[in-house]
């Protein structure tokens, strides 16, 4: 990841995937991208409602790269870990815990902009999909309540879809919230 691909214009945030080879702690890498966190700034627990606007790319029918959006605890995998949109050739919503981890939703192959969420409670984890309940997890011992802080970041790995560059990751906006009863 590089600051020059983490860029705001056109009313969006733009996280920028190019072809560019380049060294990181001795080692190389064909690509540079952007990413943006909250660690040590903002962290979350539950029960939490988080939500992001976001620009996907697809192609051959696959979303580009690998897109995400998502919750990491300082401890992973102890602490939890909410993928509340990765795109690994199809988007899905996932959750990673103590004990494995487990499929929320599965939301496709969509393209454009569309609006992911995920209402984090105690024990349960709601997937949401441009404001429609696409699934959920429920599980008294891998979901945990630890600090959570948000990163979303187009990388692009082995885990991901076809590999497109240039390309942006576009975030409109994210909001977080706590439901009330």
């Amino acid at each position: 990841y590089a600051d020059s691909q983490v860029t705001v214009h056109d009313g969006a945030l733009h996280l920028t995937a190019i072809s560019q080879p380049h060294t990181c702690a001795g080692k190389s890498f064909p690509y540079l991208s952007g990413m943006i966190q909250s660690r040590d700034k903002r962290e979350f627990t539950p029960p939490v409602y988080v939500e992001a606007r976001v620009f996907t790319t697809t192609t051959n029918g696959q979303v580009a790269n690998w897109p995400a959006w998502w919750m990491d605890g300082h401890d992973w995998p102890t602490t939890g870990e909410l993928d509340v949109m990765e795109g690994l050739g199809n988007a899905a919503a996932t959750w990673h815990g103590p004990n494995g981890q487990a499929s929320i939703a599965s939301f496709g192959v969509p393209d454009g902009w569309h609006v992911y969420g995920a209402l984090w409670e105690p024990g349960r984890v709601t997937a949401f999909l441009d404001g429609h309940r696409a699934g959920s997890y429920t599980s008294s011992d891998n979901i945990t309540i630890a600090p959570q802080y948000l990163i979303l970041g187009n990388q692009i790995g082995k885990y991901g879809g076809p590999v497109v560059t240039p390309n942006d990751f576009m975030i409109d906006w994210v909001r977080i919230w706590r439901p009330t009863a």
